[in-house]
């Protein structure tokens, strides 16, 4: 193996400053991924627990349905959240007219979503999937 090999470019590693769930969609340092089991964090009292965790940059996920469009979203339509550091998972955007000037396209539906649906199933983009 080369030996200015760093990570596998599928995860993203780092210290987090808020809790973090397993499956919630995560924003850190410009990527969003799916964080891989829960991170603690305490300010006030540090502890094994608030060590490094991953977030997973790409794959089909099943990511929480707090959505800001409460309409069917339809197979195949780009889903965009906005860069903000969270303890929950992200909210998830469809319709264009509702973004906020900093929100980004992190993948697409990979099945239709039903409104008020609970999860929303979605191909992350990551680095080796079109956006």
């Amino acid at each position: 193996m080369a030996r200015t090999f760093v990570q596998a470019g599928t995860r993203k590693q780092f210290t987090p400053t808020v809790a973090h769930k397993a499956g919630d969609l995560a924003y850190v340092d410009g990527f969003y991924g799916v964080s891989q089991d829960d991170a603690v964090f305490d300010s006030f009292a540090p502890s094994a627990a608030a060590r490094d965790h991953v977030i997973l940059l790409e794959g089909v996920w099943d990511l929480p349905g707090n959505k800001f469009d409460a309409s069917l979203i339809p197979a195949g339509a780009k889903i965009y959240a906005q860069p903000t550091l969270s303890a929950t998972s992200l909210r998830l955007f469809q319709n264009t007219a509702s973004l906020g000037p900093s929100a980004v396209a992190i993948g697409r539906t990979w099945a239709t979503v039903a409104a008020g649906a609970s999860y929303v199933r979605t191909l992350l983009f990551g680095g080796q999937n079109p956006y």
